[in-house]
């Protein structure tokens, strides 16, 4: 006796974990307060000025275990909170690493440098 049964043998499709293309980016400086924690000091709380990155994107980002970053030529930004649906706030805090006319990319953390989303902006405050 045979099982034929054709769902089992048909393959998923891979979910496309593309990030959305960026269509506008402010940036800025700004005061920061690191979140308070119960439990431990964040690595944060030694930083009071950063650099504010708002992003704008053409759709919401996929969610996923990985968390999207921001390329600022070499030097990464990983700190990012979800202001609207389309709207990313990510902050930067080596300063001084940012270097005006660099160009901004993006991708997922960890992903190889020949996988990050190229973008049209470049960094300057």
């Amino acid at each position: 006796m045979t099982n034929n049964n054709s769902a089992s043998q048909e393959q998923e499709i891979p979910p496309e974990w593309r990030l959305p293309e960026m269509v506008a980016i402010e940036i800025q400086l700004v005061e920061h307060e690191a979140r308070r924690s119960r439990n431990f000091e964040s690595v944060l709380a030694q930083y009071n000025v950063a650099v504010e990155f708002i992003v704008k994107t053409e759709q919401p980002i996929p969610i996923r275990a990985l968390s999207p970053v921001l390329y600022i030529g070499e030097e990464h930004v990983s700190e990012y909170d979800v202001l609207e649906a389309d709207t990313y706030r990510f902050l930067g805090f080596q300063i001084d690493r940012f270097m005006p006319g660099a160009p901004i990319s993006w991708g997922w953390i960890g992903d190889p440098q020949d996988e990050r989303q190229e973008t049209a902006f470049q960094f300057y405050l």
